[in-house]
């Protein structure tokens, strides 16, 4: 059984070393910065959606959230991952029904959650795609471009509001 700590502080990629492999440098360097970012810059101000380790048995194996761009009912998955050691046991798929509760919960009228997948020239982003298409989430829009990757990024989305309630 795994549980979802909120971050309040601090930074979960040095307090926990074990994150820093959940990614290839490349994108572990994004999530990073973009993690510190959201802690120093975003929760200071208020309502920034959720960040939170994932956590089995007292051990952090893997980290989740999710963030608004445009509308608060169309949030963003934030860095969703598990470590390697812990992959291939059902942690991502629990850690995400858990995050969606979160969501379910702060957000009822909240319809759909975006993830973006690279498109990387390796087999990292179909892999990826894969993982998050046996979750439910399914292509979403046209590949979109960002001046903080080299990558094309294809937007994917699990409607939210078509999931069954939880009990």
């Amino acid at each position: 059984m795994i549980a979802l700590l909120d971050v309040t502080g601090g930074n979960p990629f040095d307090e926990h070393p074990q994150l820093q492999g959940i990614w290839p440098a490349e994108f572990q360097v994004i999530a990073e910065e973009a993690t510190r970012e959201t802690i120093a810059d975003e929760m200071p101000r208020g309502d920034f959606g959720g960040l939170y380790r994932i956590v089995k048995e007292g051990r952090v194996i893997g980290i989740t959230g999710y963030f608004y761009v445009e509308t608060v009912d169309e949030p963003f998955l934030r860095w969703h991952g598990i470590v390697p050691a812990e992959r291939g046991k059902g942690h991502s798929r629990q850690a995400l029904q858990l995050l969606l509760e979160r969501i379910k919960a702060k957000i009822p009228h909240a319809k759909g959650l975006t993830e973006l997948v690279p498109q990387t020239l390796t087999d990292y982003g179909v892999g990826l795609a894969r993982h998050f298409e046996k979750l439910g989430f399914a292509n979403h829009g046209a590949r979109e471009t960002y001046d903080w990757s080299p990558y094309h990024w294809q937007p994917v989305r699990l409607d939210i509001a078509a999931l069954p309630q939880s009990r």
